[in-house]
């Protein structure tokens, strides 16, 4: 055998080391590694030394079959030498997601979520709205008790899709490659990558954006390859964009895709560098034009991306370039494709000259770019430890080039396929630990407590989540115990809540220089904006009103009753129209909110809307939500059209909510018509 897989191996090697180290120095920055932490001792040294046997006995059975490392093999198979080993793979899996899936939620936003899903709160994240809407469709068939409805609507969720993903990985493996073992091993590439974590029974609304990416990806690849329509591809990258708007990041893959093989293509392909050059940078100028409008379009897009340098909503000094933001971005990379140093090595020792002429190589680099850019600016609001799972797309396509220039039959790599099983091997004792921790309590709540102190500013709302966990398993100790520990590590908490109290009773002056204290202590504690932009609002400092509550809405722009502070802001300064774009938002966030609706009528009253004001009324009448009074303005209208039934059904219910049965009186008095309907 060659022994130019020495220099992969040695990678393999110092990538397990590093797992075992890191898993006894959990307390540093070090999370895409130390999966093996919080477990007793033993447990990672077993891994390890599990780990350490791989090669040889790699090596040994290769060497017995030294044409799975050359790649001696005919290249016409028949399907069901492939189909056998396909479904042996696809059942396996399917039961370990099923087996191991989720019984602690706090890797990721998972107690959050759940809340979301048993309550009514339809639209909690327009972002994602699309797979919003389908789970809460599949809420509905599950169960009449919400919170084990939303769980067990997750798991399925979660469940189906990791089995659909390995099915689908199984074919499209077919269509790219012609040996069985190369598409086996291309199956098992994609599915020990770090983002199949989301399978196993993992409580939250990304698996199916998984799906959809890998479908994408892979999708493209065909077409690049000549072997689909190019129009094809518009599908899968249609539904990435519906399940998140982070899909938006695979538009420039697809523009080239579109435009490969075309006129406009070959045209741009047979130019020389300068001519390239140039139409690079005048994309590149039209990105930036584009990016400086959002950005200077509100806070809300500002708030979403990682700042260059520090600001007033800086926590804990993390910037762009940071050294805690480097490292999650590289911890990140290892989490999602921990075979990463293998591939690293492949990518330097193969011959690698005119891949870049080879348009799936181009099409993988500039889809990969793309995402990896874009996770790397977009602010990880939970801290990049727990925000994982919402960043884990971009894993995708890097494992699926990897895996793919590996096993590309054009440029066959010696060793390759004892390269790749190296890089399965790492892929799953990282994964699957991950997997336990999340259905062992006590290892689930030792690796949250681990990511909430590399990020405590982050993590303060998702610590009052551990109280509850304890409430809900009757540990009423341990909540104590939790609460009082929450209390001692969030000062601004408490005072924030002395700020409330002195709000709510009617100290606005007072509350706001406690309001600014919590600000500086934690940026990111958005209700102290909400709320001192309350208290500005209160004194009738509208200007002022605005600026906060629109910090507030960009650093939680799901918040419903944030944009309905805001639109009253807006509404006060005569801002209607910006008042009623708010209020449209904080709708669509959530569809019950009253106080919204209520704005919406004064809005549409205000600029003489006579149609939308009636929708609006007529709505809050029908959920019996009207204030008195409404109600009162819309019998009167009703009156004025001569509509005696509806506008006597409506001061019925004004009459419930208290309207002066004297006015009653006076009202049949002067519409005889009106008194069948109010007796």
């Amino acid at each position: 055998m060659d022994r130019w897989p020495h220099i992969p191996i040695g990678a393999y090697y110092l990538t397990l080391t590093a797992f075992l180290v890191a898993a006894f120095f959990p307390e540093y920055r070090v999370w895409g590694l130390n999966l093996w932490a919080f477990q007793p001792a033993w447990v990672p040294v077993g891994i390890f030394v599990l780990g350490v046997l791989v090669p040889p006995i790699i090596l040994f059975a290769f060497n017995r079959r030294s044409r799975l490392a050359t790649g001696e093999e005919k290249t016409t198979v028949e399907n069901h030498k492939y189909w056998l080993p396909a479904a042996v793979v696809t059942i396996l899996l399917g039961l370990l997601f099923y087996l191991l899936r989720a019984k602690t939620h706090f890797l990721g936003d998972g107690y959050h979520a759940l809340a979301r899903l048993a309550s009514d709160e339809l639209l909690a994240k327009p972002s994602s709205a699309g797979l919003i809407l389908l789970v809460h469709w599949a809420d509905s068939f599950v169960s009449d008790q919400p919170e084990t409805a939303a769980l067990y609507t997750f798991q399925a969720m979660s469940i189906l899709s990791g089995v659909v993903f390995l099915i689908a990985a199984a074919c499209f493996s077919r269509a790219l490659h012609e040996r069985v073992v190369d598409r086996v091993l291309f199956t098992l590439g994609l599915a020990s990558g770090g983002f199949s974590l989301l399978f196993f029974g993992y409580v939250e609304y990304y698996s199916l954006f998984i799906l959809s990416v890998m479908v994408y990806t892979l999708t493209g690849l065909l077409v690049i390859k000549g072997k689909w329509n190019r129009w094809v591809t518009i599908a899968p990258l249609s539904l990435a964009v519906f399940f998140h708007v982070m899909g938006v990041s695979l538009i420039p893959s697809a523009i080239y895709l579109l435009a490969a093989r075309t006129r406009i293509g070959e045209f741009m392909s047979r130019q020389n560098r300068a001519v390239k050059i140039a139409a690079g940078i005048g994309m590149a100028a039209i990105s930036v034009v584009i990016f400086g409008y959002f950005y200077s379009n509100g806070y809300t897009f500002r708030l979403a991306l990682v700042p260059l340098v520090q600001d007033r909503f800086t926590v804990e000094g993390y910037t762009l370039f940071s050294p805690a933001h480097l490292a999650d971005f590289l911890n990140l990379l290892l989490l999602l494709l921990p075979g990463l140093l293998l591939f690293i090595a492949v990518f330097f020792l193969a011959p690698g000259k005119g891949l870049l002429m080879r348009r799936e190589y181009l099409y993988l680099l500039v889809l990969s770019g793309s995402v990896l850019g874009a996770i790397f600016v977009v602010d990880p609001k939970l801290g990049m430890p727990r925000d994982w799972d919402l960043f884990s797309f971009a894993g995708l396509p890097l494992v699926i080039l990897c895996f793919y220039r590996l096993l590309d039959n054009r440029s066959r790599i010696p060793g390759y396929a004892t390269i790749a099983v190296l890089a399965v091997v790492l892929g799953f004792l990282a994964l699957l630990p991950r997997a336990v921790s999340q259905v062992v309590p006590d290892v689930g709540v030792a690796h949250f407590r681990n990511y909430t102190a590399l990020d405590p500013g982050k993590n303060m709302i998702a610590r009052r989540f551990l109280v509850g966990y304890y409430q809900d398993i009757g540990d009423s100790a341990t909540a104590a115990r939790e609460q009082r520990s929450f209390v001692h590590d969030y000062p601004e908490w408490q005072l924030h809540g002395e700020a409330l109290d002195l709000q709510n009773s009617g100290n606005w002056a007072e509350a706001i220089p406690v309001l600014r204290r919590v600000i500086r202590m934690n940026p990111m504690f958005y209700s102290a904006y909400a709320n001192m932009g309350s208290c500005f609002l209160a004194q009738q400092q509208y200007d002022s009103a605005v600026v906060i509550l629109e910090m507030a809405v960009g650093l939680n722009p799901y918040s419903s009753d944030f944009r309905t502070r805001l639109a009253g802001a807006y509404f006060d300064k005569g801002r209607i129209a910006k008042a009623e774009q708010s209020l449209l938002k904080a709708v669509s966030i959530d569809p019950g909110n009253t106080d919204a609706m209520i704005g919406l009528v004064m809005v549409y009253q205000r600029m003489n809307r006579t149609e939308d004001w009636l929708e609006r009324a007529t709505c809050l009448y029908e959920r019996d939500a009207a204030p008195l009074s409404l109600l009162t303005q819309l019998a009167e209208h009703h009156l004025s059209r001569q509509d005696y039934r509806r506008a006597g059904e409506v001061y019925q219910q004004a009459r419930a909510k208290g309207l002066d049965s004297v006015y009653v009186g006076h009202l049949i008095d002067l519409y005889p018509a009106l008194e069948v309907y109010l007796r």
